[in-house]
């Protein structure tokens, strides 16, 4: 699909995104309002789920199941090919802040009760605990039996997902950890001063640490050997993974907060406030292209496995997304 005007999807005249799910058959995407719209890759609706709470994160398990997590601690899976739920349970005592895959039968969940929960997809039960945060858990990423969690208590932790132990705690943050990417050994953190630390997953030695932002680091991303940073003071900016050399900065990618960014092959798709879409090259950051129309925020930003970009924006006070076809 490539197109020169974007097709629209009008999703909601009141509610906010909160979360954007783009997999293989589907594209997901959650509201405060408690609804998650489901589309085709090629932008006709499929379904609408009325999920039992406020959604704060979805999650794609498999080919064909969604699950939401809620205020209030409630994860719930819905089938997406039939648009019915499965099974909902109040899994946290708090707000579920993350979600991630665990093999093709477990989920991964971190609340604002500051604990992991281990959960089977079957029915929602929990297999295990994870308990060692003091304060609220708003980023995870898993790799193989390893889940690694963000908090805003200042550190990261590290964890055995079988053995529900912890394996390290990377502490050296001066504020609240904001954002994780995972890769192989190494971790890369960033914390709301504007700091990205790089870690050794197996000994918890920190081995950089970078200047990167004067603001929130918003979101990390890994690819092609580089790490690849957005903050709330508009700039991107990439750095080599294994010595965290500077490869390229944009101090100005975005006028405002960069809210999203997503890494395809050799791209990097970026969205701000009060902004358009933007896409980079990845290996030298320069400029490609500005897609969609300019509006007052973009809140999310993503490919679909084929290549085209898709956005989750504001304009007017509405929610809308748009399909922007390939780069």
């Amino acid at each position: 699909m490539s197109v020169t005007s974007p097709q629209r999807q009008l999703l909601s005249n009141s509610a906010i995104v909160t979360s954007l799910v783009i997999a293989s058959r589907y594209i997901v995407v959650g509201l405060d309002d408690g609804q998650a719209l489901v589309f085709s890759p090629e932008g006709a609706s499929l379904h609408v789920l009325k999920a039992s709470h406020t959604i704060r994160r979805l999650l794609a398990v498999g080919e064909d199941r969604l699950a939401i997590g809620c205020v209030g601690g409630v994860i719930e899976s819905w089938n997406l090919s039939e648009g019915t739920q499965d099974w909902w349970r109040n899994v946290h005592d708090n707000t579920v802040t993350a979600l991630a895959n665990h093999g093709t039968d477990k989920i991964v969940s971190a609340s604002r009760d500051f604990t992991i929960k281990v959960s089977s997809i079957k029915d929602g039960s929990t297999a295990r605990t994870l308990e060692g945060h003091s304060d609220t858990i708003i980023a995870i990423a898993t790799q193989k039996n390893i889940v690694v969690s963000a908090s805003y208590d200042q550190t990261c932790k590290s964890w055995d997902i079988d053995a529900g132990s912890c394996l390290q705690t990377f502490m050296g943050h001066e504020a609240k950890v904001r954002s994780i990417a995972l890769e192989g050994t190494t971790l890369v953190s960033g914390s709301l001063d504007g700091k990205i630390r790089v870690w050794n997953v197996n000994d918890g030695s920190c081995k950089a640490v970078i200047d990167g932002h004067t603001s929130i680091v918003n979101f990390i991303a890994i690819g092609s050997g580089l790490i690849v940073t957005a903050g709330a003071d508009g700039k991107i900016g990439a750095w080599l993974l294994d010595t965290a050399e500077e490869k390229w900065t944009i101090p100005k990618a975005h006028p405002h907060a960069v809210n999203s960014i997503k890494i395809q092959n050799e791209t990097v798709v970026s969205g701000g406030s009060d902004d358009v879409v933007r896409l980079w090259k990845l290996n030298d950051g320069s400029g490609t292209n500005e897609l969609g129309t300019k509006s007052r925020a973009v809140w999310d930003v993503g490919f679909t496995t084929e290549g085209n970009v898709i956005e989750a924006f504001w304009e007017d006070g509405k929610a809308i997304l748009a399909f922007l076809g390939r780069p």
